[in-house]
């Protein structure tokens, strides 16, 4: 979510945000810059200090979504990618 960030700072934060993936992983990232507050309250974020992980299919259906410490969401991303 960048909606925060002011608006000629963002494309430096994509950047940043997408320089160590591959082509392939740069297609399956999903940048948002307005709507935050509604999509946080959906996810039910409520830790800036936490990442999370949103998976949505090609018609845009939610499959998966969890937010927590890497650690703790890198396994359970892979068990819901499978």
């Amino acid at each position: 979510m960048l909606e925060g960030a002011p608006s000629l700072i963002r494309p430096i934060i994509k950047s940043g945000m997408r320089k160590g993936l591959s082509a392939a992983g740069k297609e399956q990232f999903v940048i948002l810059t307005q709507d935050e507050k509604l999509w946080r309250s959906y996810f039910g974020v409520n830790n800036d200090n936490e990442p999370w992980v949103v998976l949505i299919d090609a018609t845009g259906r939610v499959l998966w979504h969890r937010h927590g410490s890497a650690q703790v969401l890198e396994p359970l991303l892979k068990q819901a990618m499978r």
